[in-house]
């Protein structure tokens, strides 16, 4: 099996909703057959609908992006990639427009 970080994402989050992988696709406009495949990392899903369904999750669009990328390098590459570091940097920036 092939997994990836985006499969497991979106896995993790059509069960959470209790759909079916039909149910989860009709609200991105894709067939069950294709949720299985992002689910199981046969392919990836394109960017657009990927941020569509990350935005969703409540992943920021640069984890998005970020675990995007990451998805399309070659598999003993992407332990280079680390969306730790990000998560951090969000957490610790300003909000913006405060503190002026």
């Amino acid at each position: 099996m092939f997994k990836s970080e985006i499969g497991t994402l979106i896995a993790e989050s059509r069960s959470n909703l209790a759909l079916t992988q039909d149910q989860f696709g009709r609200k991105y406009n894709v067939s069950g057959p294709a949720i299985f495949k992002f689910e199981k990392g046969y392919v990836s899903p394109s960017l657009e609908l990927w941020l569509q369904i990350a935005k969703d999750i409540g992943l920021t669009e640069q984890v998005a992006v970020v675990l995007w990328v990451k998805s399309k390098l070659p598999k003993k590459y992407q332990g280079y990639i680390s969306t730790e570091a990000l998560a951090v940097k969000e957490k610790a920036a300003p909000a913006k427009g405060k503190g002026k």
